[in-house]
C-alpha cells in the first residue's frame, strides 16, 4: 500500500481528492491536515509515503512546511498539489524540496500517474506546465551559462540533449538533430541521470529548475 496524506485547507478539495484516491486499490489516505503545522506536529508519529500538499494554507503555507519537513526527514517524498500555475510558486516549491508539482487541472490519471513516479524514486511534473508556458525550453536555453557555471562536468552537447528530453522531445528528434545512434542517446541519458542524480526525464526538469532558478 502507497500511504498518503493530504495537507489542504479547503475541505471540499480534501473531498474531491479522496473520491478520486479511493477508487485506487493500493493507495490509502492515512491523515488529513489542514495546514503544515498541524502535519509537522504529526511527522514524528505518522509514516506517510507520499504527502500531497496545497501551497497558500492558514498558519503555515506548503512552502514553509516543505522546506521544515524535509530538513526533519530528507527522504520524505512531497507532492504540491495546487490551482497555482505561476512560475513563483513552481520555483519556490522546488528549491523548498518538493519531488512533484501537479496541478488541479490535471486529470485522475495523471494525479496517479504522479503519485507511483515519486513513490518510485523519481520526479514528477504536470505538463501542462510547460504547455502553458509558465517555463520553456527558450528560457532554460538561456541559463545555460549560469549551468556550465556551476556544474562544468556538463559538455555543451550534453546539456542540450538534457534540455530537449526534459521537455519531452522524442528520441527521433534528439537523434537526428544531433545525428546520434538511439544507443548513443540512452548512454547519454544513463550518463546524465548519473550526474544530476535523477531517474526519469521529469527528474531532469527540475534539477534545471533548481539549479537555474534559485531563489532565497
Amino acid at each position: 500500500m502507497i500511504r498518503i496524506v493530504i495537507v489542504e485547507d479547503m475541505s471540499i478539495i480534501v473531498e474531491g481528492i479522496k473520491l478520486l484516491l479511493k477508487k485506487i486499490k493500493d493507495f490509502e489516505i492515512i491523515g488529513v491536515y489542514s495546514n503544515g503545522k498541524d502535519f509537522l506536529a504529526s511527522l514524528p508519529l505518522s509514516e506517510p509515503d507520499i504527502v500531497l500538499t496545497d501551497i497558500q494554507m492558514p498558519i503555515m503555507d506548503g512552502i514553509s512546511m516543505t522546506k521544515l519537513a524535509t530538513n526533519l526527514n530528507p527522504q520524505l517524498k512531497i507532492i504540491a498539489l495546487s490551482m497555482h500555475t505561476d512560475r513563483k510558486y513552481l520555483i519556490d516549491m522546488v528549491n523548498a524540496g518538493v519531488s512533484g508539482y501537479i496541478t488541479n487541472k490535471s486529470s485522475a490519471k495523471e494525479l496517479e500517474t504522479g503519485i507511483r513516479d515519486v513513490y518510485n524514486g523519481k520526479k514528477y511534473l504536470s505538463r501542462n506546465l510547460l504547455s502553458s508556458r509558465v517555463l520553456n525550453i527558450t528560457e532554460l536555453r538561456s541559463q545555460i551559462k549560469k549551468i556550465t557555471k556551476l556544474f562544468p562536468e556538463l559538455g555543451s552537447e550534453e546539456l542540450e540533449i538534457l534540455l530537449m528530453l526534459s521537455h519531452g522531445h522524442s528520441t527521433e528528434e534528439i537523434t537526428q538533430k544531433f545525428e546520434i545512434s538511439k544507443e548513443d542517446l540512452e548512454r547519454t541519458k544513463v550518463v546524465l541521470f548519473k550526474k544530476t542524480n535523477t531517474k526519469s526525464n521529469n527528474g531532469l526538469l527540475l534539477w534545471l529548475i533548481k539549479n537555474t532558478f534559485i531563489t532565497n
